[in-house]
């Protein structure tokens, strides 16, 4: 979570990025939600993920400094076509329709270069936010899994830096998936918990490396009760045969 700026401990709440690998602090983002401090590449502010949200995160980086090169050339294109253009222009009145044909010939290139490079920016600007709605689902499901009696909306936004309509549609989301089940409370609340009531312990020596540690069941109880009802199931089937082979 980030914290405000204190100028006496500028370093307060401060953490490695895994972008650029500076000690910084996470910043709030209009685009990217938060970002690092020093090179702002997009970031979550929250402790103990496992890492599966670094891939999408550092994809979206990638993205953005796409998106940086096709703008800038997009713009040196639309310069160099709109100079085209008038120079058309003038060699139309200077030399007619010939002189008009030559300088639209030089501009088309560039114009074209624009009109591609406007289409891969709000290519590249879906991308990124792509991205970044995984890695936030990411860390999303890495909370879910810590808590084995379930997670609501109030909750997962204490603990990701989300609204709790944020945090509610990324509960949604990921509710569907195989490995985590859910209800509804009273409220209409969405509560999502790990399928078979199975919890996921973040290994904190491991954090950043993507590598999780499975836990036995929360209850062991719930074990041995499948064991005896196994058993019985099996006393029953042979008690049924051995009235059969009587009969």
């Amino acid at each position: 979570m980030t914290s405000a700026y204190d100028p006496a401990n500028p370093l307060a709440d401060a953490s490695p990025c895994p972008h650029c690998g500076a000690f910084a602090r996470i910043v709030k983002s209009d685009e990217l939600r938060f970002a690092c401090g020093v090179c702002g590449a997009p970031r979550i502010p929250a402790q103990e993920l496992s890492g599966r949200e670094l891939e999408p995160l550092k994809a979206a980086q990638a993205a953005r400094r796409s998106r940086f090169l096709w703008r800038f050339g997009g713009l040196f294109a639309s310069a160099v076509g709109a100079a085209g253009v008038l120079m058309t222009l003038l060699l139309a009145l200077i030399l007619g329709w010939g002189g008009a044909a030559f300088g639209f010939a030089l501009a088309l290139p560039f114009i074209v270069l624009a009109i591609v490079a406007l289409a891969r920016v709000g290519g590249k600007s879906t991308q990124i936010s792509e991205a970044l709605k995984e890695a936030w689902k990411s860390a999303a499901r890495d909370v879910v899994m810590r808590a084995e009696h379930g997670i609501t909306p109030a909750h997962l936004a204490k603990v990701l830096p989300l609204s709790e309509a944020g945090a509610e549609s990324l509960l949604t989301e990921i509710s569907v998936e195989d490995a985590f089940q859910s209800r509804i409370t009273d409220e209409g609340k969405i509560v999502v918990m790990p399928a078979g009531g199975t919890s996921l312990r973040i290994d904190a020596a491991a954090q950043g490396a993507g590598r999780t540690i499975p836990e036995q069941p929360a209850d062991p109880l719930e074990a041995r009760f499948a064991e005896l009802e196994q058993s019985m199931a099996e006393e029953e089937e042979q008690a049924k045969r051995h009235q059969k082979n009587q009969s």
